[in-house]
């Protein structure tokens, strides 16, 4: 992408680039392969002095928790992405607390397969961040996603710990999973979206994940504010999110009025805590849309609380559809329909039901494996002339 953007690099000195097009970069270090005109990042380490440590040590020293570490862009789901800026504070609580939860722990051993982009809060946070205040091995099986590539590092570096979005997991058990061995996976992280119940019976089964844990979280939120644990009763891991984070508060309220709503009942879903972002970056208008002066942050997600404190999200509040003056929550219509694997029949009440139908072969995807609501929504309103 570099190369085509700024064809110019190879014919330059490493670390002395000058390109019309992106006049702001000037040094590009990789990874993995030398490549002319960028720099190795053995190099760079090489070229460090005693006088470089001491200006970290000097800097470190001088830091606060509170200090921004990370611009974290949001998955762009219903939106254009947006650079939420998360702090140190932020980042290591939630891994800390959530690896708890999981049992890292008390697990004597943990090998996470991690197929969740890296630059998405549940790879950089829930992995990265998990390896270095819990001391987990992380194993990734591919550079891009691939179900294939899951299976077989999940085989041979005896993985006992899988994450991944619905969508990923679901990818996973339609393969044919009888030509591989997975008896050392003992539990899974899901979180992203919506979960099938018909999903999590599979995994059980198919792919010999006893315990299987269900997380709820916003980037804006580092991410998790949700979460069940491995090994809770299965009513409560089919129809909640789990209960809320350490440190952390949410409330319901009525989305036009800011009222809360009596347990049980659905609104907006609120959150306020350690976890919560500084902003979004360089945006004080948007972020003054998201978090009121008394630091209570809008999900912009419908849910819902129980006695227990457990959570159920409904679905997106801009997804939300008003037909005949009732509510219809997408996501409600997409758990039905995933019971039965043909979708022959189906009841749902007569307010629900969808005029338009559509078949396709592909969903438009972000790159964390999320589908784009936003522009599968547009496309169909282009084709039935909305």
């Amino acid at each position: 992408m570099l190369r085509e953007i700024c064809p110019e690099i190879g014919t330059m000195p490493a670390g002395m680039i000058k390109s019309s097009r992106v006049p702001d970069m000037r040094m590009v270090i990789v990874t993995d392969s030398r490549q002319p005109g960028m720099l190795h990042v053995e190099d760079v380490m090489q070229a460090g002095e005693s006088r470089h440590h001491k200006e970290l040590m000097d800097l470190q020293s001088k830091l606060s928790f509170d200090e921004p570490i990370n611009i974290q862009f949001t998955s762009g789901t219903t939106g254009s992405p947006k650079g939420a800026t998360l702090s140190h504070h932020n980042i290591v609580n939630n891994a800390y607390f959530a690896g708890l939860r999981i049992g890292y722990g008390w697990r004597p051993q943990v090998r996470v397969c991690v197929p969740v982009p890296m630059y998405h809060c549940f790879g950089s946070v829930l992995a990265g961040m998990s390896m270095a205040v819990h001391g987990v091995t992380l194993v990734f099986p591919s550079s891009g996603y691939n179900s294939q590539a899951n299976l077989e590092a999940i085989q041979s570096e005896k993985c006992n710990v899988v994450y991944g979005t619905p969508t990923m997991f679901t990818d996973m058990v339609s393969q044919d999973l009888h030509k591989f061995d997975l008896s050392s996976v003992e539990a899974g992280l899901m979180g992203g979206a919506p979960c099938p119940s018909e999903i999590i019976r599979k995994l059980k089964t198919d792919m010999n994940m006893k315990e299987i844990t269900i997380v709820y979280g916003t980037t804006e939120n580092s991410p998790l504010t949700f979460m069940g644990f491995p090994q809770e009763n299965e009513e409560l891991k089919l129809n909640t999110v789990g209960c809320i984070m350490n440190h952390t508060e949410a409330k319901v309220v009525e989305p036009t009025t800011g009222e809360i709503v009596p347990l049980g009942t659905p609104g907006e879903l609120l959150i306020r805590g350690a976890c919560v972002m500084h902003g979004y970056w360089d945006d004080p208008e948007k972020t003054s849309q998201a978090i009121s002066q008394d630091r209570w942050y809008r999900t912009g997600d419908t849910a819902s609380l129980n006695s227990l404190g457990y959570c159920r999200i409904e679905g997106r509040l801009k997804d939300m559809i008003i037909r005949g003056g009732e509510n219809i929550y997408p996501a409600e219509i997409e758990q039905f329909l995933f019971t039965h694997p043909k979708v022959q029949e189906v009841q749902i009440s007569h307010f629900k039901i969808p005029h338009y139908v559509f078949f396709v072969d592909s969903y438009p995807l972000t790159a964390s494996g999320k589908i784009k609501k936003n522009a599968l929504k547009e496309k169909m309103e282009e084709k039935l002339g909305l």
